[in-house]
């Protein structure tokens, strides 16, 4: 018992990275085993796999659909249209901003993307352009809903605090973006 031998819990969690250091760090939650495969090949010495470029979208069988919407919301409630993408629908879905690779595990399972495997490649390039993580999200949503920033903000506020997806990337940005995968 962590108690008997006088071992305190911590009040927060940190990142692995601020007690060690750390070489790679591998998107995903968790990680596929393809990624795995190819850090224990990059680890012996062998030539690396290309990484996939796309976003979660590209792998997504979920197709987008011209709609009207009047709200988005950040948990998704009711029965879904399972070949409709979940943006369209009026569903939060951070797909069209995270980097693809995963197979769209979650949004083939029902489940909006959360940006697990972290930002794509377009969204580091506006993030050091001067852009925050939260104002690429925004205008993103913006532009696919067509709906004013006003109605938007409740949604942002929302995703901040409630939930545990990649809005926390700018918070632990990794500054030596090779270690990456």
């Amino acid at each position: 018992m962590y108690q008997a031998q006088e071992f305190g819990l911590l009040r927060r969690a940190y990142p692995a990275a601020h007690v060690v250091r750390v070489d790679y760090y591998l998107p995903g939650c968790p990680p596929p085993l393809h990624l795995l495969t190819r850090l224990v090949g990059d680890l012996i010495g062998g030539s690396p796999a290309p990484e996939p470029r796309q976003i979660i979208c590209a792998e997504c069988p979920r197709k987008p659909k011209k709609a009207h919407l009047e709200s988005f919301e950040v948990f998704p409630t009711g029965v879904k249209d399972p070949l409709v993408c979940f943006l369209s629908q009026g569903t939060v879905c951070l797909g069209t901003l995270t980097k693809g690779g995963c197979g769209a595990t979650c949004t083939r399972g029902g489940l909006p993307c959360w940006g697990c495997r972290g930002p794509a490649a377009s969204v580091l390039k506006k993030m050091t352009e001067g852009d925050t993580y939260q104002e690429v999200i925004l205008n993103a949503l913006k532009k696919r809903s067509q709906l004013p920033e006003e109605c938007l903000k409740p949604v942002m506020r929302t995703l901040r605090s409630q939930s545990n997806s990649s809005l926390a990337f700018e918070q632990n940005l990794v500054s030596d973006l090779a270690r990456l995968r």
